[in-house]
């Protein structure tokens, strides 16, 4: 860290060792980490980029159901060329994680710098820091994902138009173009970010607006690669699915309103730091009427919930009351986020920064609601150091040390459960392949039925992919299919002829209770699950399957 950016007016080093231990915290979640969810796709392309970088859509992903060529999924391919990179100098996951543990750092400074900034109080811009990096969002989602580069590229962009204000300081404002123009090479959701930068240059640095064509640039010259490599646009020519199951107009905003509310409730579950504000809400909002609020609401919310499971939808039946519970809980502290967020920008919205942030966290969360297919934590992530810089930002009254202390603590023991949590699901299917490796004794071909880092681990235990319509399947195949796993569906045919030679039990422990993963989904993607819940259920359930003769009935 720069010495000239730790100057007396910002704590000197005095900010250096929190800094240094909330990253240290936040990385040792992730620096051991089995690949997870959308990793295994991305190595994929990664190890197809070592091979031939100048044709990086041409590699062959297997993530739905049958392989496809890389310009069919949604991302660009910057964090890719970094991985190959890291690849390049060793096969090593610990050094890929290492590498991004980096872009955590940088997430991290950024959120301090951007808060003290603010404040003036290099204290709170630690507060920040520690609420966003010990919490249940930053550390969990680390993976070998595009999210927290993405983050990290935000927050320097942020940071720097922050710092940047009315003043003449040409040279930051072309720093966050570049930034930006990094972040729409990273993940297409920076997108949103063009017109944010553009309103706020129009209103506050109009001589400064030629900055917007940074991020324009680089998106031109990706897209002109694109037409040399494959022949296509990847940016205007990919797949997007955001409503499929819902073509009529009253069902597309009724899914929009779906979204929105798991956005919400997403955001109460990541923002235990709320409590920091607790004199902040006595005073503006009443503290009779909060407590009376949510004595009525929260009780109502459970109910439903519980009636949901016990007559509603299918995919709603079963949901056990502590999982209603949590949803009404996360709710309703997400309003209470939205709230307070819009209180802080009311009192000071002739702020020129303070209506960048409020810009960028409307932005980023509308984006999300109206165009992505579904909510996620890493989706929400992206709010998290604008709200926390809009609410210390706002010094009446300033959140005293106590109630930091205690907002700290509590985002902390969220933040280890449920980072160690999805630490054990991961490593559950990194182990997988020598736990049944009896079982597989004696087959003539084994087989694998499913996605995410599990597919990883199949690959390299050896087993070959079930693609349907494109496997044929011979007696004494075996397959082994995890259960909660994302997979592609059998073919009736196949199925037909498959027996459950045995089923595995992922039993769970203490250290599981805080589950990001689960038959409802959850972390990774919001729908019928939380974010996060409370559980003693199995990690998984996995399956033997073994191939009868042609036309046998199945098991």
């Amino acid at each position: 860290m720069p010495s000239e950016l730790l100057t007396r007016q910002t704590g000197g080093w005095r900010a250096a060792a929190p800094l240094i231990s909330i990253w240290l915290v936040c990385s040792a979640l992730n620096l051991t980490k089995a690949v997870h969810i959308d990793d295994t796709a991305h190595l994929e392309i990664a190890v197809h980029i070592l091979r031939d970088p100048l044709h990086p859509m041409a590699a062959s992903v297997f993530w739905s159901d049958a392989p496809a060529p890389a310009h069919e999924l949604n991302q660009p391919h910057l964090f890719f060329f970094l991985l190959a990179g890291l690849l390049a100098l060793a096969d090593s996951a610990l050094l890929l994680h290492m590498g991004l543990s980096v872009f955590t750092a940088l997430t991290l400074w950024a959120t301090w710098r951007l808060v003290t900034d603010r404040t003036g109080r290099w204290r709170l811009g630690v507060f920040a820091a520690a609420a966003l990096g010990l919490g249940p969002a930053l550390g969990p989602s680390q993976n070998l994902m595009t999210d927290v580069p993405l983050l990290a590229l935000w927050m320097l962009a942020l940071q720097a138009i922050s710092s940047a204000g009315t003043d003449r300081r040409v040279g930051r404002i072309a720093l966050a173009g570049l930034w930006i123009g990094l972040a729409c090479l990273v993940k297409y959701t920076s997108l949103v970010l063009l017109p944010v930068f553009a309103l706020w240059l129009w209103r506050h640095r109009r001589r400064e607006l030629w900055a917007v064509l940074i991020p324009i640039a680089a998106l031109g010259a990706w897209s002109a690669f694109n037409l040399w490599d494959y022949g296509g646009v990847h940016l205007i020519g990919r797949r997007i699915s955001v409503a499929e199951d819902a073509p009529g107009l009253g069902a597309r905003l009724g899914l929009i309103v779906g979204r929105g509310a798991l956005w919400v409730l997403t955001l109460g579950a990541l923002c235990p730091f709320t409590i920091a504000f607790a004199s902040r809400v006595r005073e503006r909002f009443g503290a009779t009427r909060v407590l009376v609020g949510a004595a009525v609401l929260l009780p109502l919310l459970t109910v439903g919930g519980q009636l949901l499971a016990g007559y509603g939808p299918e995919v709603l039946r079963g949901e056990t009351i502590v999982h209603s519970f949590l949803r009404g809980l996360f709710f309703l502290n997400g309003v209470l986020v939205i709230a307070l967020v819009v209180g802080a920008w009311r009192r000071r919205r002739d702020d020129a920064v303070v209506e960048l942030l409020a810009l960028w966290v409307a932005a980023a969360g509308l984006f999300i609601v109206v165009l992505s297919p579904f909510v996620a934590v890493r989706h929400v992530l992206l709010v998290l150091p604008p709200i926390l810089a809009l609410l210390l930002g706002d010094p009446e009254p300033a959140p005293r040390p106590t109630a930091r202390g205690v907002a700290i603590a509590l985002s902390l023991a969220l933040g280890l459960g449920v980072g160690v949590a999805d630490w054990r699901i991961a490593d559950a299917y990194r182990r997988l392949p020598d736990r049944v490796e009896g079982d597989l004794h004696g087959a003539d071909r084994v087989l694998y039925l499913g996605h995410w880092g599990f597919q990883h681990y199949a690959t390299e235990a050896g087993w070959a992919p079930y693609v349907p319509g494109q496997t044929e399947l011979a007696p004494g195949d075996r397959i082994v299919r995890p259960l909660q796993v994302d997979q592609p569906a059998l073919t009736p045919a196949d199925e037909a002829r498959l027996r459950v030679r045995r089923e595995l039990v992922l039993e769970s422990g203490p250290l599981d209770l805080f589950r990001t993963v689960t038959p409802r989904l959850g972390y990774y993607s919001v729908w019928h699950g939380l974010p996060w819940t409370l559980t003693t259920e199995p990690l998984d359930r996995v399956q033997i399957l073994e191939v009868d003769e042609a036309g046998a009935p199945g098991a």
